[in-house]
C-alpha cells in the first residue's frame, strides 16, 4: 500500500503487515529510502530481571538492531527513548507481571530513522492486537541554512541542515482540540518562532501518517473478511 499526502511533503510510505511469522504482530515499514522491520512479542512471561518492574503493569522492552554490526551508544540511546515513547501509548496496566518485547531491525537508512522506528512499532503493536491508549505518529523536521523547513528529510538534507526536531503526536487531541505531543527531540539552534513553525508543519504532516495507519488496518481487515 502506498500513499502520497497533501500538505507538508512526506516521502512515499509503504508497509506490509504480518511479514515476520514468529511475531505476534509485525510490519515492514518503508519511508522514502528508510526501511525498518518490526516484530512484537507478548504480552508474555516476564524475564527474571524484569519481575521487579512488572508488579502492577507490563514491562516494555525495545531491541534496536543496526543494519550491520553491533549496536553502538547512539542505538542504546534510541532504545531508551523508544521505550519511553512506546510505553506511553500501551495500556500496560491491563497486563501486570508480563512483558511486551518490540524488536526493530534497521534494513536501510536514509534519514528519519527514529521516526520510522516509532511509526513501524505503532503499526506492529496494532497488528499484535496490543491494547493502546491512542496511536502515535512521528515526524522529523529540519531547518536548512536558508531558513527553509523540510518535513521527513533524506539523510543528505539532514546532513546539510542547521537544526532538526522530531515530534511524536497522539491521535487523541486535548480537550480544547490542540495536539498532544508525546515526545520531542530538538538539536541545533532553533528560535521560538522556528520551533513553532516546525511544530505546526510536523503536526499537519502527522495527519497523513495517521490516515495511512487507518487505510493499512482497513485493508488488512477487508482481506480477512473477503477470505
Amino acid at each position: 500500500m502506498e500513499v502520497d499526502g497533501e500538505g507538508p511533503r512526506l516521502r512515499q510510505m509503504f508497509c506490509s503487515l504480518g511479514e515476520i511469522s514468529r511475531g505476534d504482530g509485525s510490519v515492514v515499514w518503508c519511508q522514502g529510502e528508510t526501511s525498518v522491520a518490526c516484530s512484537v512479542y507478548g504480552p508474555g512471561e516476564a524475564k527474571l530481571r524484569q519481575t521487579e518492574q512488572v508488579v502492577d503493569k507490563a514491562a516494555v522492552e525495545v531491541v534496536l538492531r543496526p543494519r550491520v554490526g553491533m549496536g553502538q551508544l547512539e542505538d542504546k540511546a534510541r532504545e531508551s527513548r523508544l521505550v519511553s515513547t512506546l510505553s506511553s501509548t500501551i495500556l500496560t496496566v491491563l497486563h501486570p507481571r508480563t512483558a511486551i518485547s518490540i524488536n526493530l531491525q534497521l534494513q536501510q537508512e536514509d534519514g528519519c530513522t527514529e521516526s520510522a522506528c516509532i511509526n513501524a512499532a505503532c503499526l506492529a503493536l496494532l497488528d499484535a492486537s496490543v491494547s493502546l491508549k491512542f496511536l502515535i505518529a512521528s515526524v522529523t523536521v529540519v531547518i536548512m541554512a536558508d531558513g527553509d523547513i523540510v518535513c521527513d528529510p533524506s539523510q543528505k538534507q539532514v546532513d546539510r541542515s542547521v537544526a532538526r526536531a522530531m515530534f511524536t503526536f497522539s491521535s487523541k487531541p486535548a480537550a480544547n482540540g490542540s495536539p498532544i505531543i508525546v515526545s520531542t527531540i530538538v538539536s541545533g539552534k532553533v528560535s521560538p518562532d522556528q520551533l513553532q513553525q516546525c511544530l505546526t508543519a510536523a503536526h499537519t504532516a502527522s495527519s497523513q501518517v495517521f490516515k495511512f495507519f487507518r487505510e493499512t488496518v482497513a485493508r488488512k481487515f477487508s482481506k480477512e473478511i473477503s477470505s
